[in-house]
């Protein structure tokens, strides 16, 4: 398979999750590896991409540079990933299968081409596998706050409508020919 050529706004299914630690900070994050399967045009309009396979990898860092939770990363976690409970272990147990997203590909001078954001659908670390140990030990120090977090995000989230309800029909009291009285 080619290296992606190009930025853009994609479509895209995640496939695997692996847990990532930066070498220089405190960070954590989920690297995410995915197929690209659209791309949006020049007219805003998607042209699909399937027959490509073109896969990519891209990172969210659910814990900052100072050890404290990313809301806004996880709380977009929440979105992308609607079974999430807030346990970073369910993303190597199964809980979290495929899902698609939107993604924003860039050129970052260091690294090339890269993953720059990831979002639900309508609105560059390689892959590991997710140590248990390691899910545990941050489910231990951040699972109440990254629940409380998918908590919110669920409660604000748009509830699904119910469908109008059924007019009754309107009777006819008349009768064709008839004189009615007054």
């Amino acid at each position: 398979m080619a290296d992606l050529d190009r930025e853009g706004n994609f479509k895209a299914r995640l496939l695997s999750y692996g847990l990532s630690q930066s070498k220089s900070s405190k960070s954590q994050g989920i690297n995410c590896r995915m197929v690209l399967t659209a791309i949006r045009n020049s007219e805003g309009e998607w042209e699909d991409w399937e027959q490509y396979g073109q896969e990519t990898y891209g990172t969210f860092w659910f814990q900052g540079k100072g050890g404290r939770p990313n809301n806004g990363v996880i709380e977009n976690m929440a979105r992308i990933f609607a079974p999430w409970t807030g346990d970073i272990s369910e993303f190597g147990n199964g809980v979290i299968g495929e899902t698609d997203c939107e993604v924003t590909i860039k050129m970052d001078g260091e690294y090339g081409l890269k993953v720059g954001w990831i979002n639900p659908v309508g609105g560059g670390s390689r892959e590991s596998s997710i140590d248990e140990a390691s899910a545990k030990k941050i489910a231990a120090a951040h699972g109440a706050a990254f629940r409380a977090i998918v908590g919110n995000v669920r409660r604000e989230s748009p509830k699904p409508q119910a469908p109008p309800p059924v007019a009754a029909p309107i009777a006819n009291h008349s009768s064709a020919g008839e004189d009615v009285p007054f």
